[in-house]
Formats: C-alpha cells, structure tokens, sequence
C-alpha cells in the first residue's frame, strides 16, 4: 500500500503544472491493482445482495450480481425484485459514499412476450426472410436457460405458448395453425430444439473445460447427481418405452 499512500498528484493546463497535492481516496485508472482493490472495498455490497436469497438459483446457491471493477449486473426474477437489489444498492452507496452513474446504466428484459410485441410492430412489412433473422437473433437466446433446474413443467408449456405465438404473429398466421408445421416450413428451431442447443452447448464445455475451478465442480457430488444434471438428462435423451 506504500504506493497509494505516498502518492502525489499535479494538474497540467497548457504548459503549466500546478503545485504537487496528495489524494486519500479513489485508485488508479488503469492500474493493475485496481480492479482487485475496488473488489475489496465492494464486497460487503456482494454479501449484503447475497444474503437477500433474490435472484437466480442454481442448485442450492443464488446469483444475483456479477462484479468486475467498477461495473455491476444485477440479475433479478421480476421487476419487482430487481427493485428490491436496487435498494440494497442504495443503502450501500449512501453509507460509503459511492454515486452511481444513471447515464451509463442499462435495464434489459428477456421476456418473450415484450420482444414479440416489438418485432411485431416495428418489422411487421418486413419479408419473410428478414422477420425469420429476427425471430433466430431475438427469440433463440433465451438467458440462463441451460442452468434452470426449479421449474414447472407447467412454466415451461406457458414459454413454449408465447414462443410459438410470436413466430405465427409475425408471420401472421392464424392461431389454429399447427406450430411444429411454421417451425419447420420457415427453417427455425422451436424452444425444445433451442433448450437442448443450449444445455448440449454447456454442458459439453463443462466437461471438457480444464479450469481448476469448473473441474472441482463437475467432480462434485452436486453436480454429477444433482438436480441440474437430471434436467440436462432429461432434455438431451428420450427414453423409449415398451
């Protein structure tokens, strides 16, 4: 810490310098240091978001923050438990006296329902071939979906309902119309093909992966019999039966 608190600054305007000062907070932009220091002096923040139990479960843990420096995601189920992180936020922020920057913040949505009213109405003259780019570029990347192991199969018949709806709407074919025939005259991939994509992706990269970290896990005894695995079993082989 010699290095921060021996530091001393000048301010150049034009060719004049003023006279040196020293400087108690803050660290160095671009310093090598830096991004571990201000992980340091934020991870209180990462326990106090933690310990609210908001955000997305997998297995028995919950993730609803990704740090690095100064940038933050917090990932939230609805909007009214993003709110609730945000909070957390501010009462940190207020205490160690952090400002957050608004104009460099961003509130993105994956709900399929919102970004199939928005290709409907802004490309609904689009052609055919435009509207399935679309559809391939907005609707296959369904977030975190490899990881979900909580879920309802009645959860999952509702997404594959709106999957299906926005493909037909922005076609503009009829509601009565059979969804697996529209999938596979148009050439896209309906949820279940996306969902096992998705967790064959994953899961192929956990297993080959050679990080320290991700090789513990895949030996663990909740990864190789948890719930997680059951599902991805599950989506990636069909049992016959009789």
């Amino acid at each position: 810490m010699y290095w921060y608190t021996t530091q001393e600054f000048t301010v150049k305007w034009g060719n004049s310098y003023s006279l040196s000062f020293s400087t108690a907070n803050g660290i160095r932009q671009g310093g090598i240091l830096s991004p571990y220091l201000y992980n340091l002096y934020t991870d209180d923040l990462s326990a106090n978001l933690r310990d609210t139990g908001i955000g997305c479960h997998i297995h028995d843990g919950c993730i609803n923050s990704l740090s690095y420096a100064d940038d933050m995601v917090l990932l939230a189920p609805t909007a009214d438990a993003l709110q609730d992180l945000i909070n957390v936020c501010q009462v940190y922020a207020a205490k160690h006296k952090i400002v957050y920057n608004t104009t460099k913040t961003e509130c993105m949505t994956t709900k399929l329902l919102v970004v199939g009213n928005t290709l409907q109405k802004k490309f609904s003259y689009c052609s055919r071939e435009v509207k399935m780019e679309l559809f391939r570029s907005h609707c296959y990347s369904i977030y975190c979906n490899s990881l979900g192991s909580r879920y309802k199969v009645a959860t999952i018949t509702r997404l594959k309902v709106c999957h299906n709806d926005i493909l037909k709407r922005l076609l503009r074919l009829p509601r009565w119309c059979s969804s697996s025939l529209a999938f596979a005259r148009n050439g896209v991939n309906n949820l279940d093909v996306i969902r096992r994509h998705s967790v064959f992706s994953l899961r192929s990269r956990v297993e080959l992966s050679t990080n320290s970290i991700i090789t513990s896990v895949r030996q663990s005894s909740a990864y190789v019999c948890g719930p997680i695995q059951q599902r991805w079993l599950g989506l990636l082989f069909v049992q016959n039966v009789g």
